[in-house]
């Protein structure tokens, strides 16, 4: 299948001042990771964006180890669909 191009940035539908944190469902189990909309508002509204679009559903990524473990490689099922913060 043919990944989706987009034509520009997304409008922002961000709010820097509030708390952004996404959950990663995985194969290997789910995590959390937050969002610095303050620091970096362009970069979390396209994130959120292409999360709600469905852009990671089924992305491979891998987490680097620390050292003396081995490598992990999960596949993103329902990618990031618990985006929560008050905004949202």
């Amino acid at each position: 299948m043919a990944q989706k191009r987009y034509n520009a940035p997304p409008q922002m539908v961000i709010d820097p001042n509030k708390r952004y944190m996404a959950t990663f469902h995985t194969e290997a189990g789910d995590f959390q990771v937050e969002l610095f909309a303050a620091q970096a508002p362009q970069t979390v509204n396209n994130f959120v964006f292409l999360a709600r679009d469905g852009f990671y559903n089924n992305t491979t990524f891998h987490r680097w180890p620390r050292v003396g473990t081995p490598p992990v490689q999960a596949r993103v099922g329902r990618a990031i669909n618990s985006l929560t913060s008050a905004a949202l």
